[in-house]
């Protein structure tokens, strides 16, 4: 898909919301990169940063009932678990609902998360190891920005029938994807490469004038 003069809006924008950018704070021994790769375009705050390293781990491990520390918010936990999903492609395994358990007298306190997955801790590690043997492969070839970008685009068509074609292993793995799955390929790419990269998801206008739900890139490249 090509926006001709919507894309330089688009890419404006990507290099505005750069401003908000909030690498990683800890360094998890599953996360395939370097957290300093990692930017993420929502505005977390501390305690919310703090909480998305404390359920990366748990989460990539499948648990499926996580006891949150003391007094975290209820809103704090909706915001980590839709940053695990847009900022880490790797999470490709993590369905997209969720439930929170609270405190009666004090609902605006979350004791606990149920995420729901969408397969097995198994077959996701079965994935997850030929995901990134297949990034690192382009990476060998041509570790560039540019490079990089070619490479996911001459590999993917546009498209998918299932929940794949939003993620990275449908890109990489399957060659089939919309732009969510291309932004997260893409993000996982860089980082690896150790581009630092993120995802950004909101409204694009295309070139007839419509406007619709898109997904797409920011990196720092050459400073």
């Amino acid at each position: 898909m090509r926006y001709s003069g919507a894309l330089s809006a688009l890419l404006l924008t990507a290099a505005l919301m750069a401003l908000l950018v909030c690498p990683a704070s800890a360094q998890s021994g599953l996360m395939p990169y370097s957290p300093y790769t990692v930017i993420r375009v929502t505005s977390l705050t501390r305690a919310q940063a703090d909480l998305v390293d404390f359920l990366y781990d748990q989460v990539m491990y499948g648990e499926t009932n996580i006891v949150l520390p003391e007094d975290t918010a209820y809103d704090d936990a909706s915001v980590a678990m839709n940053c695990l999903l847009q900022d880490y492609p790797e999470t490709f395994h993590l369905a997209k609902q969720w439930s929170i358990t609270y405190e009666q007298r004090h609902p605006e306190i979350a004791r606990a998360i149920k995420p729901q997955y969408r397969m097995s801790w198994q077959e996701a590690e079965e994935i997850r190891a030929a995901l990134y043997h297949t990034a690192q492969e382009l990476i060998s070839a041509d570790p560039t920005a540019l490079g990089l970008h070619d490479a996911l685009a001459d590999l993917v068509t546009y498209g998918g029938l299932d929940d794949d074609c939003y993620t990275a292993p449908g890109a990489l793995l399957e060659g089939l994807a919309v732009c969510e799955g291309y932004a997260q390929a893409l993000c996982l790419l860089y980082r690896m490469a150790g581009i630092p990269c993120g995802v950004i998801s909101g409204d694009a206008r295309d070139h007839t004038g419509s406007v619709g739900r898109h997904a797409w890139n920011v990196a720092y490249i050459s400073g």
